[in-house]
């Protein structure tokens, strides 16, 4: 009998063209995790049974260097299983040493990375039909410095380090079988590790591309390959929506950097407080009972970031939530602090956990800015719309006050004694008029 499969997480890459559609899963069985990445299209088997030839080049490159390939150990036509990695991300690393604020050990890690990137660098860019198709017709410089299979995905934070100090590398499928140089690779470690606003605040401007020999014109050159070469290429020339670009920094199914966590808080009575608080590092999380519980506090993302899906229950049961949410819009919650919370009622039996799951889609402060600007704005219509609404009701109700006055007075006096007196009158003067235009 075969162990029943749990999935812990999945990630749907549906904003891509369709020979790259795939999705991307947690799964446990039978205890063991494995991470599971399986076609979404017909046209996208190709690109999942590639993943397996990646493996055996990379790991052929990766010789003599710390780097080695995340083990596949399950495959078929439309899907590739790998190994479920204990360890930390070289960019949980990283982070360590700015919290610390030892710049010197930052550095330093930075520079043992790139050292490791270099010893793969046996090889020179040539360009030919493929790297014109994928990056451009003018990507990069004949003859640079490069690595014979280029994993451009080789980044800080696809690299797990685990207990034997062994460098995993994870997420390959971004892995071409021509060369590609090796500052581009890079770029894209430093250009990922600085898409978080309170790493880049560390650094001025292009100061740690700069430090690390990408100057300022070459790195916006990369800018340009990565968007208009291998960003549409990957994405057959659509335009993303807005929607569509947060989702791309959702968490990374292995890890969360240290300081975007998930801080749940317990209230049995003394409000809530550092002395009763759980820390997680990724959705879906379960929250056990705990005696006289009152309220909970889940604290989605130490940054700003829009929320959506969110799914709590016990059981079947789905459970009130509110939240301090600027903004609230077709099941998506809008944050402009980087102190989101939400609070939750738990069950009324106080005994049973509780499942919270959500989708975080990270954003910096100027997008976040934007965001709350754009809807003040719309707001600000919406009251003088509103405004006019009203000010036409009134206008409304005015006009047909005024007419139910005139109705009543018609009545009054087709009901008054004066006006049946004179109906002889009125019924002479109709006849004596109808003779006058005979005559």
């Amino acid at each position: 009998m075969q162990n029943k499969e749990k999935i812990l997480y999945t990630k749907y890459s549906n904003d891509r063209a369709a020979s790259f559609r795939i999705a991307t899963q947690i799964i446990e069985r039978g205890g063991t995790k494995i991470v599971r990445k399986s076609a979404m299209e017909t046209a996208s088997r190709s690109h999942i049974i590639a993943m397996k030839k990646h493996e055996a080049v990379l790991n052929e490159m990766f010789a003599g260097a710390k780097f080695k390939a995340n083990k596949i150990i399950a495959f078929g036509d439309d899907f590739v299983d790998f190994e479920y990695l204990e360890g930390t991300s070289y960019d949980q690393i990283l982070d360590g040493y700015l919290k610390n604020k030892n710049m010197d050990g930052f550095y330093s890690a930075v520079k043992l990375f790139f050292d490791e990137l270099d010893k793969l660098a046996t090889s020179e860019f040539h360009k030919n039909e493929k790297t014109i198709e994928v990056f451009g017709h003018d990507s990069f410089l004949e003859g640079e410095k490069a690595v014979p299979v280029g994993d451009i995905d080789q980044i800080f934070q696809n690299v797990i380090v685990d207990s034997d100090g062994n460098w995993n590398v994870i997420d390959y499928e971004w892995t071409f079988d021509f060369a590609l140089p090796v500052n581009y690779i890079k770029f894209r470690c430093l250009s990922n590790f600085l898409n978080s606003q309170s790493r880049a605040l560390f650094f001025p401007e292009t100061s740690l591309y700069e430090r690390f020999g990408i100057s300022k014109e070459v790195c916006a050159h990369f800018w340009c390959v990565e968007l208009k070469g291998f960003q549409n290429w990957l994405r057959n020339g659509r335009f993303l929506e807005f929607s569509q670009i947060i989702r791309k920094t959702t968490i990374n199914p292995y890890a969360i950097e240290h300081q975007d966590f998930i801080d749940v808080f317990y209230d049995t009575g003394n409000g809530f407080s550092e002395a009763e608080k759980d820390k997680f590092y990724q959705f879906p999380i379960t929250i056990f009972p705990k005696e006289n519980l009152r309220s909970v506090r889940v604290d989605p993302s130490a940054r700003y970031c829009i929320v959506s899906d969110i799914s709590i229950k016990s059981g079947e049961q789905a459970l009130a939530f509110t939240t301090n949410a600027y903004m609230q819009k077709n099941g998506s919650y809008f944050f402009n602090t980087t102190d989101s919370q939400i609070y939750v009622e738990p069950p009324k039996d106080g005994v049973k956990s509780f499942y919270v799951n959500m989708l975080v889609s990270p954003i910096n402060e100027k997008t976040a800015l934007e965001i709350e600007r754009q809807s003040s704005e719309i707001q600000k219509l919406q009251a003088i719309a509103e405004d006019f609404r009203m000010h036409l009701e009134r206008e409304i109700q005015q006009a047909d006050f005024a007419l139910q006055q005139k109705q009543q007075e018609i009545t009054a006096i087709y009901a008054s004694r004066s006006w049946k007196l004179t109906k002889p009158l009125r019924v002479c003067g109709r006849l004596f008029r109808k003779i006058l235009r005979k005559v």
